[in-house]
C-alpha cells in the first residue's frame, strides 16, 4: 500500500475524533496502527470494513453522514475519499440512508 493510504487513514481518525469525540475515534480506529505503506490492499480493505462496522455501532446516523460526506471529493478541493470497495457500501454518499 502506498504511504498515501496511511495518510488517508490518519485523516479518517482525526476527522472522526473531531466529529464524534476521542473515545469513539479510538474505538473505530483500533488496529489502524498496523497499517503501513507496505500493507497489502486486501488487509487495508478488511480493516476499513471492520472499522466501518464499529463506526455504525458507535456513532449516530447524523454524525456518520457528516463524517462520510466530509471526505467526498469536491471539484474545488484536492481532498479524495479514502474509500475502498469495503467501505463504499457504508457511505451515505454512495447509498441511501437505512
Amino acid at each position: 500500500m502506498a504511504k498515501n493510504t496511511v495518510n488517508q487513514i490518519e485523516a479518517i481518525g482525526a476527522n472522526l475524533e473531531r466529529m464524534a469525540g476521542k473515545d469513539a475515534a479510538q474505538q473505530v480506529m483500533q488496529g489502524s496502527e498496523a497499517i503501513a505503506g507496505s500493507t497489502k490492499p486486501e488487509k487495508v480493505a478488511a480493516w476499513v470494513q471492520t472499522a466501518m462496522e464499529r463506526l455504525d455501532r458507535l456513532v449516530d446516523a447524523e454524525t456518520r453522514v457528516k463524517f462520510f460526506t466530509s471526505f467526498t471529493p469536491r471539484a474545488s478541493s484536492p481532498t479524495r475519499c479514502a474509500a475502498t470497495a469495503a467501505c463504499c457500501a457504508h457511505c451515505p454518499v454512495m447509498r441511501p440512508p437505512r
